[in-house]
């Protein structure tokens, strides 16, 4: 086999692997929010464990940080170089969130 052949499939599988643990779009979100497969599989196993999250700010006019709060989560740390903060909550509940 040549070796760019042997190269080229590699790098085919390696595409391949990364697109397996990439975050996805949930069919039905209008936001367009991407959910990583992992958490839909942690909510559905261990609704209740708990998850760090990073949720970046895309509208200044909606506080969420209440939302995190009503969701039994906490906030733990602003992120204001990347307009976010990082947060503590269910996976359910982090889940639920993305939904909305």
């Amino acid at each position: 086999m040549k070796k760019w052949q042997k190269y080229s499939q590699i790098l085919f599988i390696l595409i391949l692997l990364a697109g397996l643990s990439l975050p996805t779009a949930l069919p039905g979100n209008s936001a367009g929010a991407m959910v990583h497969p992992q958490l839909v599989k942690m909510a559905n196993d261990s609704p209740d464990q708990t998850v760090s999250v990073i949720v970046q700010v895309q509208h200044h006019h909606l506080n969420p940080e209440e939302r995190i709060t009503e969701l039994q989560g906490v906030v733990t740390q602003e992120l204001p170089i990347i307009n976010a903060f990082a947060a503590h909550l269910s996976a359910q509940a982090a889940l639920d969130a993305i939904l909305e």
